[in-house]
């Protein structure tokens, strides 16, 4: 990944049939921002290279946040109990709903991001998410692609999806596919299914490209100006959308218009700093 250590950059498919004839719906173009913050500065033993490579290699990690201005739920078969109980989910027969299909899970405001990790100028692993769960990947250098290493679910229902299991380059551009109206990021176009009940899952197609790195705020953490420009919005610790409403008692963790996400300071971290001093060589 050439020049990634100041100009980071993500490939971007995107798919969505709500796209306007004149060009695509506006409502779901993100917004674009990378954080740069050091994990790491550790000194190896070893002479100053030919090429002026100093005595340590820093390890770093380069965040891509995308803010979509809202985000489209998934159709649930549920059966209605009534006005006290409300709804429960129902499964399918076949993939058939033989009770109402519900949207659940619309809401304003979306970030997504992907987490990438360098030592020096080498790119060594990468965090792919998907709504509040996600994949990580390994570099392989000489295959010039991530592989699958793990995945993880960061708050909520634990989920199962099945990965892709590489990410391939164009030139020095990690490609992902952002689903269609919920923009979970994936590494392969086609069907992701992520949970059985209810059935939920991203579709994800050869959409159109975005150079994302046309198109970013750089912000680096280790930087004490570097969130200067971007206070207003950087120290906003709300949430950036509606409350929930229309929650149903038996569908714990269901409603038909979720809250907003929170901001990008107070979500976690992919690759958390580590101390070198305190690490075995």
């Amino acid at each position: 990944m050439d020049n990634a250590t100041s100009n980071p950059r993500v490939d971007n498919q995107y798919d969505d049939s709500s796209q306007e004839e004149n060009g695509q719906d506006n409502h779901m173009i993100p917004s674009n921002i990378a954080l740069k913050h050091t994990t790491e500065k550790r000194h190896t033993p070893r002479a100053i290279s030919n090429d002026g490579e100093l005595p340590y290699e820093q390890q770093f990690t380069v965040t891509y946040w995308m803010f979509y201005p809202f985000n489209n739920g998934k159709d649930i078969c549920t059966a209605n109990l009534g006005y006290f109980l409300g709804r429960i989910l129902k499964p399918t027969i076949n993939g058939v709903c033989h009770g109402e299909e519900i949207t659940m899970g619309n809401h304003v405001g979306d970030w997504e991001h992907v987490s990438i990790q360098f030592k020096g100028s080498t790119p060594t692993q990468m965090y792919v998410s998907a709504h509040t769960f996600g994949a990580y990947y390994t570099y392989i250098p000489h295959l010039h692609e991530f592989l699958y290493a793990g995945q993880d679910t960061r708050d909520g229902i634990a989920m199962s999806p099945n990965y892709p299991r590489t990410v391939q380059l164009t030139g020095s551009h990690p490609v992902l596919y952002a689903a269609r109206g919920s923009h979970g990021l994936w590494g392969a176009p086609g069907i992701h299914q992520y949970m059985w009940l209810p059935l939920l899952k991203d579709d994800t197609g050869m959409g159109t490209a975005w150079k994302t790195w046309h198109n970013v705020d750089i912000i680096d953490l280790e930087d004490p100006t570097g969130t200067s420009p971007h206070r207003h919005w950087w120290s906003y610790n709300g949430r950036w959308g509606n409350p929930s409403i229309k929650c149903h008692v038996l569908m714990v963790g269901f409603c038909e218009l979720g809250r907003g996400p929170t901001g990008i300071q107070r979500k976690r971290v992919n690759f958390p700093c580590q101390n070198a001093n305190s690490r075995t060589p």
